[in-house]
């Protein structure tokens, strides 16, 4: 704090004059008398505060920084500055920041240059800097500070940017420009979807909302050493992006449309995971522990498991990836509708409160798993299609039940399963449940309930038995009233007391009728289809 009348001829070359107080108390103005005499060479300042009634020829203070020819800007924002007065030549500039300058200097040091309300060189803090549609062509910020800056539409064209720092900066849409004489290390430049669009990618950058990247090679791009680890993809569309064994440590996929993307061997420790839509993702030797996931999803055994997720062996690769193994596993309370899971290994497995509908279990293994507990109305199994598989669960939720290696239940999708002749579904109830093609020759369908689902139930949807083959069945009792059966063999088929009441479409085949309900309602032997 500087409180005399009066100090001719000071020297302050090099001095650090920041947050230095200037006040003369004898004085009325309540500042210095003057510094017209005073020797600034180098001096750094910002922050000072007083009134001054002289400065040294070419030189001026402004919000508290000393401007002029040999001022050092270290550590110093000219931010909102007018610099118009001033010739900056001999100036030293470090990590100093600007923006909103509103004239430019007379003259900066040689690699530095004005545009913008911006001051750009290569130790240039340009931190948070919008610098939308600026041409920085063949400019020097080899050391700069870009961390959150908005480079959106920004010319880039032999810029170099070799050691910049670019946490958090983003890009717009891939609307950068030209092609940059260096990166650093770690990021490289990536064309995207159409012809104008291009994205630099690396660490920690932000690109929240950019739909350039879908089926992005991130796996199979040199240059990318330290993987995608802090990079923002929330509400990004990267589906069927490739991030096989790629570092995804911190990075954020909150929102993010993930449909039909790869991360077989990516590391997602600390990974945000809560997608907008990730129908068959695919995994497998993912490490790491994410740091949130969405309702109904988690990683299990390497692989991430939740909705539409894609659990089967992929054969897209070489060697083909096998399909997931879940031996022993908790699958607990996991939403799995949709999830393609054929060839699966649930040997042991627990999947207590888990959500299966609609999804794929063909050919899985599954002894010793326990199934979720559902009833029909709670479509936890509505749709499943489980057929083909290999084992005895420890339990199934009643009147669920395995025949031939299928599951069958109400509302179950056993389209083209295969029934051994014999097979017992007496009394099975299958509701609303998907016949279509199945091979049901010899099958025991005596009491069968192959009815419209009662009203309040999820499904409302009768029994599709569209070309099953019901040749020789014994569908005594059954009750498939509503049911379509377009082109089923119904050669020798024992309808006896049967119920067909308004069954759909034309079957094939003389069946047996005795005290049966034909499709008029009414009992007629034998019956007759229109």
């Amino acid at each position: 704090s500087f409180s005399q009348a009066s100090h001719s001829s000071l020297n302050f070359t090099n001095a650090i004059l920041t947050s230095t107080v200037w006040n003369n108390s004898s004085n009325s103005s309540g500042g210095l008398t003057s510094m017209s005499s005073f020797t600034l060479s180098g001096v750094r300042s910002g922050g000072i505060s007083g009134s001054f009634s002289g400065m040294p020829s070419g030189w001026g203070i402004q919000n508290g920084v000393i401007l002029g020819s040999t001022a050092n800007f270290t550590n110093t924002s000219l931010a909102g500055l007018s610099l118009g007065a001033y010739s900056l030549s001999s100036a030293t500039f470090n990590n100093t920041a600007s923006g909103g300058i509103t004239s430019a200097p007379k003259s900066l040091p040689g690699g530095w240059a004005y545009q913008g309300g911006y001051i750009f060189g290569s130790t240039a803090n340009l931190s948070s800097a919008n610098l939308t549609n600026l041409n920085l062509t063949n400019y020097n910020l080899s050391a700069a500070n870009l961390s959150s800056a908005n480079l959106t539409g920004v010319t880039l064209s032999g810029t170099n940017m070799s050691g910049a720092t670019l946490s958090g900066m983003s890009q717009g849409d891939g609307t950068t420009k030209g092609t940059p004489a260096s990166l650093p290390s770690g990021f490289v430049l990536m064309p995207g979807l159409n012809s104008t669009q291009q994205y630099i990618v690396g660490p920690n950058l932000n690109l929240s909302s950019t739909t350039g990247l879908t089926g992005a090679n991130f796996a199979g791009t040199a240059g990318l050493t330290q993987g995608l680890q802090g990079i923002n993809f929330s509400n990004a569309n990267v589906s069927n992006a490739n991030f096989t064994g790629v570092n995804l440590t911190s990075t954020n996929f909150n929102g993010a449309k993930l449909d039909t993307a790869t991360f077989r061997n990516a590391n997602m420790t600390r990974t945000a995971l809560a997608p907008s839509s990730m129908s068959g993702v695919k995994s497998g030797g993912i490490t790491g522990s994410p740091s949130s996931v969405a309702a109904g999803m988690s990683i299990v055994a390497g692989f991430i498991v939740g909705p539409s997720v894609f659990l089967a062996q992929d054969t897209t690769v070489s060697p083909a990836a096998p399909a997931a193994d879940f031996t022993n596993q908790s699958l607990q309370n996991v939403n799995l509708t949709s999830a393609n899971m054929t060839g699966v290994n649930l040997t042991g497995s627990n999947l207590t409160g888990t959500t299966l509908a609609s999804t794929v279990l063909k050919n899985a293994i599954v002894g010793g798993a326990v199934f979720p507990a559902a009833t029909v109305s709670s479509g936890v199994l509505k749709g499943i299609n489980a057929t083909g598989l290999t084992g005895t669960p420890a339990s199934l939720p009643s009147p669920w039940q395995i025949v031939s290696g299928n599951l069958v239940g109400p509302q179950v999708n056993a389209a083209y399963a295969v029934f051994a002749s014999g097979a017992n579904l007496a009394g099975a109830q299958l509701q609303g449940a998907n016949l279509t093609g199945a091979n049901m020759g010899g099958v025991n369908l005596t009491g069968a309930q192959l009815t419209l689902v009662t009203p309040g139930n999820i499904s409302s949807g009768a029994a599709n038995l569209s070309g099953a083959n019901l040749a020789g069945a014994n569908a005594t009792g059954a009750n498939l009233a509503y049911a379509s059966i377009a082109s089923t063999d119904i050669q020798g088929t024992d309808f006896t007391d049967a119920n067909l009441t308004l069954v759909q479409f034309v079957p094939f085949g003389t069946a047996i009728y005795s005290n049966t309900t034909c499709q008029s309602g009414v009992v007629v032997s034998p019956c007759t289809f229109s």
